[in-house]
């Protein structure tokens, strides 16, 4: 399931808080982070993954690291973070 940008403030909006773009753009970035942080194991050089998983993996990582490219231009609650291709629990 893919993960909507909506999801990191609707709390605080329940709450009565006020969320401008650039929190909204702040916890973006945080999470980002943390996705990458969190696959940065796949790209050891002794991980062994098909290379159809390889690819899957990349293609996923590149679309997370320019899922910001937009700040400034793009609304942030339109943001939907992809599912990744494989199991952060590893």
């Amino acid at each position: 399931m893919s993960i909507p940008a909506t999801n990191l403030w609707i709390i605080d909006q329940n709450a009565g808080m006020t969320i401008t773009d650039s929190m909204k753009w702040e916890r973006i970035n945080t999470l980002r982070k943390s996705l990458l942080v969190a696959s940065d194991w796949t790209q050891l050089s002794d991980v062994v993954l098909s290379s159809a998983d390889i690819k899957n993996i990349k293609d996923w990582r590149k679309t997370i690291r320019n899922i910001t490219s937009g700040q400034g231009t793009v609304n942030p609650d339109t943001i939907v973070f992809p599912d990744p291709p494989f199991s952060l629990n590893t």
